[in-house]
């Protein structure tokens, strides 16, 4: 049976919460990268591909419930130092400027990468 839509309001809600929780989690790790001096491009890519994975679903959310993109990250709550957001009509395009160059995801891009990413840091978080 499906959902009606005020039945999906706090799962919805739930979601974009964790979104911000772990965004905000995955910024202060690239920031602290960015900060400590020397470290490993490496790491620094895949918090930033993590991080994107966030913002991914978030704008994804935000459009789906409104039926357009976000105006920028803010509107989501998922305004990042260091991930750029640019929407046009139907399309969107996010770019982390990391020291080994930049990290680009276009909508419609798969996921798998960044989802790894982002499992890869919770990991990490665990132990």
């Amino acid at each position: 049976m499906a959902r009606t839509r005020t039945e999906r309001q706090p799962r919805r809600r739930f979601v974009i919460a964790l979104a911000i929780l772990l965004a905000g989690l995955t910024a202060a790790n690239l920031r602290a990268a960015r900060a400590t001096g020397p470290h490993n491009p490496a790491e620094e890519a895949v918090a930033a591909r993590g991080l994107i994975y966030l913002i991914v679903h978030g704008v994804e959310e935000y459009r789906d419930s409104t039926g357009l993109l976000p105006p920028s990250l803010e509107a989501v709550g998922l305004d990042e130092q260091g991930i750029e957001y640019r929407a046009k009509d139907t399309s969107y395009m996010l770019t982390a400027n990391l020291t080994g160059g930049a990290i680009v995801y276009q909508n419609g891009q798969d996921l798998g990468a960044y989802r790894a990413a982002l499992v890869n840091l919770i990991e990490r978080t665990r132990q």
